[in-house]
């Protein structure tokens, strides 16, 4: 999770999304815990991977609205985030 200060605003300029477990899990990103998960989908087991450049596209989220990565069943992935503080 990233958290910006509370008036602070959290861009997306990158992403990558590994699996490294052995069964297929759904991965996204989203802002704020009952924000909207953007590029969501399954990911394959074992290496299974998701990874975008966004510089220049601005996906923000809004004052105060910390980046979350949303998993939804247990597993092992691995996360890299690029982000500015706004």
């Amino acid at each position: 999770m990233v958290t910006p200060t509370a008036t602070g605003r959290v861009r997306l300029k990158a992403f990558l999304i590994v699996n490294n477990g052995a069964s297929v899990n759904d991965v996204g990103l989203r802002f704020a815990a009952a924000g909207v998960i953007l590029f969501h989908g399954d990911l394959a087991a074992d290496g299974g991977q998701r990874g975008m450049n966004l510089i220049g596209a601005y996906i923000d989220g809004a004052a105060g609205e910390a980046l979350i990565i949303n998993i939804t069943n247990a597993g092992n992935i691995s996360v890299t985030v690029i982000t500015e503080a706004l």
